[in-house]
């Protein structure tokens, strides 16, 4: 959408053959932070394990958001693609409450929305910080329909929180 400005959060995978998908153990790809994400390719990707807390490999640094999409792709074994956006899917559910980025407990809002390990091809909007793709196909990540979240963005328990 034209009207968002940071658009891609970050994207990862866990894949089993050729090029981009691959595997190597338990290993799991996440973008890198600070990057431009528009035209990433292989190198713009780090290699952590799939554990908590998060081990990376190298000197660049995975996406904040690595330790939520560990404990995802740990919860859901037929996920191997996430792709997390700053824009809302039209459609999908909302997590319950607003959640810092790279909070553990927005893995706890989506298995809560979710239950089922054997969850694949889903959307959630993540109230307050924008949506994430979790699918087993790459081809599903085609033709989401986005749009915008509101500017600002102000959500009742956020306010509540605060004044309490």
């Amino acid at each position: 959408p034209d009207a968002v400005n940071r658009f891609f959060g970050n994207a990862s995978f866990r894949c089993e053959r050729g090029f981009p998908s691959f595997k190597e153990g338990n290993l799991i790809y996440v973008s890198q932070r600070n990057i431009d994400k528009r035209l990433i390719s292989s190198d713009g990707f780090v290699a952590l394990n799939s554990t908590i807390p998060v081990q990376y490999y190298g000197d660049r640094k995975p996406s904040v958001d690595s330790p939520i999409q560990v404990e995802l792709y740990n919860y859901y074994p037929n996920v191997k693609y996430m792709l997390h956006g700053h824009v809302y899917v039209q459609g999908a559910p909302f997590t319950r409450n607003v959640v810092p980025c790279g909070a553990l407990e927005e893995a706890e809002e989506i298995i809560a929305l979710f239950p089922n390990p054997q969850t694949v091809n889903v959307a959630v909007n993540l109230k307050g910080h924008g949506s994430l793709l979790m699918v087993n196909d790459v081809r599903e990540l085609e033709d989401i329909p986005y749009f915008p979240r509101p500017t600002p963005e102000v959500h009742e328990d956020y306010v509540r929180r605060r004044q309490q």
